[in-house]
């Protein structure tokens, strides 16, 4: 996965990345879509400037010429490395060509296929979906089920955001050596932001999604909330709008939204935190997928409080009325959104509750050090 910081996933290796090449020799060996990635690529050049890095145009490459050059490229390198970390399932079928250039190899769960699927099984099955799709679903939960145990058998250690996510791991390969390392709030992209952010130019009654649309279960989150939410504030809030934010395919969403000017769809943005630091309130209406949620740590880093479902908090220490609101019924997810633009002693107590816990469970320091600990253990 390309540390890309246009995306939770990408922005997290990022962030790590960012802090380990302070005291660490880092070299890099990535798939890169020019596409999507140039403007991080920039970036990237500046902060990690001493590393060694190999990008491959994606979708050009097969799985054999992937690891032929992989192995080229180590060899010209001639380097025993301590660690290398594998960041994505499709390549942990490259742990063996690493073996023999390094001490351990780590990979990273970066969300349970296992767990997701599961949990779109259970949904189709909730909702009544028809035999075709509820076979399709099963399918994926068999594939992903062997993809995982062919990671769990293949690298020495592995990482979780989520101890959720860890605990559904374990039941495919109990003696797994597994640990939750979360993935905590950028201070590049957020941290710094917020504390400049100006509390005047938050817009009124503006609501904001964010998320990644290449990643399926930020569709079905708006396909439900477009739906089911969307219409009930909007009849309730008078003035209220609903603003997307996010890279990737919006074309169904368009769909959706078409004729309704209560809608934003603002696409990929430069600057996420300046965006939502106008909104006044953020939702996270996730009905489908797992790991860990970084939305919302990115809205609470900013002092937005939110709303989700009991499945976007799903392994994170937020709490229901305290520093967050959850609702998995439509109805009382509109009313929570509600209760947030209209009660302004909620509105502060949800906000400063998430702001703290952010940065007592996700922030980068702590987490970074216990990375080294796995890393050298």
């Amino acid at each position: 996965m390309f540390p890309s910081i246009l995306h939770a996933g990408g922005l997290r290796i990022f962030d790590i990345l960012q802090s380990l090449v302070k005291k660490h020799e880092v070299d890099i060996y990535s798939m890169y879509d020019p596409n999507l990635d140039d403007d991080s690529l920039k970036i990237i050049e500046k902060e990690f400037a001493f590393c060694s890095m190999r990008l491959l145009r994606a979708g050009l490459w097969s799985k054999q010429e992937i690891a032929q050059d992989l192995v080229l490229w180590l060899r010209d390198k001639k380097k025993f490395y301590d660690v290398v970390q594998i960041e994505y399932h499709s390549m942990v079928y490259l742990a063996d060509y690493l073996r023999p250039f390094c001490k351990k190899v780590f990979f990273t769960i970066h969300e349970s296929l296992i767990r997701r699927d599961y949990i779109e099984l259970i949904h189709g099955l909730n909702t009544d979906a028809s035999e075709s799709v509820l076979a399709s679903r099963l399918f994926n939960l068999i594939v992903s089920a062997k993809l995982e145990k062919l990671a769990l058998s293949k690298c020495d250690v592995f990482l979780t955001v989520t101890q959720t996510d860890k605990d559904f791991a374990l039941k495919i390969k109990k003696d797994s050596k597994i640990y939750v390392l979360p993935t905590c709030i950028s201070d590049y992209v957020f941290f710094s932001k917020a504390r400049k952010q100006n509390a005047d130019c938050v817009q009124h009654n503006l609501v904001t999604f964010l998320g990644y649309f290449g990643h399926h279960p930020n569709h079905d989150a708006m396909k439900w909330y477009l739906t089911l939410i969307h219409p009930k504030i909007r009849e309730a809030v008078p003035g209220y709008k609903f603003q997307i934010i996010g890279s990737g395919d919006i074309t169904p969403l368009r769909k959706l939204v078409q004729n309704d000017p209560s809608v934003v769809l603002t696409g990929q943005v430069d600057d996420i935190a300046s965006y939502l630091a106008k909104t006044h309130v953020c939702v996270a209406p996730l009905i489908t997928g797992s790991g860990i949620r970084g939305k919302i740590n990115q809205y609470s880093a900013l002092k937005k409080p939110t709303v989700t479902t009991s499945i976007g908090i799903n392994g994170m220490p937020y709490r229901h009325l305290q520093s967050i609101l959850v609702a998995d019924d439509p109805q009382e997810f509109a009313k929570c959104v509600i209760n947030l633009l209209q009660d302004e002693k909620l509105y502060e107590k949800i906000a400063e509750s998430a702001y703290q816990l952010v940065l007592k469970h996700y922030s980068w320091p702590n987490q970074i050090k216990n990375l080294e600990k796995l890393y050298y253990g």
